[in-house]
């Protein structure tokens, strides 16, 4: 993603704080609204993430 979309700031983080989300796959915390997105597999993260960013 990084190399992708070089202008979009990101953050790695051990933990979001939302408990037993990250039991049910991979997720990623979108902006100032916090907005979680989850994917079953990193693959389907990255392109749902793509989607999203347009």
């Amino acid at each position: 993603m990084k190399d992708k979309f070089p202008e979009i700031k990101h953050k790695k983080r051990d933990c979001l704080g939302s408990c037993k989300a990250c039991s049910k796959g991979c997720m990623v915390l979108l902006g100032k609204s916090e907005q979680l997105v989850f994917a079953p597999s990193a693959k389907k993260l990255v392109k749902e993430l793509k989607n999203l960013i347009g």
